[in-house]
């Protein structure tokens, strides 16, 4: 009995090659699987790094420029127990950290914003670096879940 032409050249897929290709598509999706978590993983960290800084950058620029808005020739700058007191015309300024939240004075004619709530700053203190006070050294504690960190910097008189 002879074969026709078109049942000769097909042939079906084997159990082995249908189960090789299961056995690929399983170790790929694993591995994409995997992958993802790691990524979001890094992310997660990548997010918690930049809150961090970011969180810093805006106290540091929000003390310099409440250090900078007295910063005239009359103006007294003073460092009383880790606090930094100016006296401006007889009237006392100060910032503070209370409960998560940096508090200064401001001149009672003044547009600017009293309190700001940084999340994760538990304490801010000064240190006179200079004899003629004119640089101090600002330290802000920052806490959160895994660590705290010290940030510290200078800021300087202009007058």
């Amino acid at each position: 009995m002879r074969l026709s032409n078109n049942k000769m050249g097909q042939r079906g897929v084997t159990l082995v090659e249908l189960v090789i290709v299961l056995a690929l598509v399983a170790i790929i999706s694993t591995s994409v699987v995997l992958l993802c978590n790691s990524i979001s993983a890094i992310v997660v960290s990548n997010q918690k790094q930049y809150y961090k800084i970011e969180s810093l950058t805006l106290t540091r620029e929000f003390v310099d420029k409440w250090f900078h808005n007295f910063d005239e020739k009359e103006s007294i700058y003073e460092c009383k127990n880790y606090k930094l007191v100016i006296i401006n015309n007889g009237v006392e300024y100060t910032i503070r950290c209370v409960d998560e939240n940096i508090e200064v004075d401001y001149p009672s004619d003044s547009l600017s914003p009293n309190k700001l709530v940084f999340k994760g700053i538990k304490d801010i203190k000064f240190e006179n670096n200079d004899l003629n006070n004119r640089i101090y050294k600002c330290t802000i504690l920052f806490v959160s879940d895994e660590e705290d960190i010290e940030y510290s910097f200078l800021i300087s008189r202009r007058s």
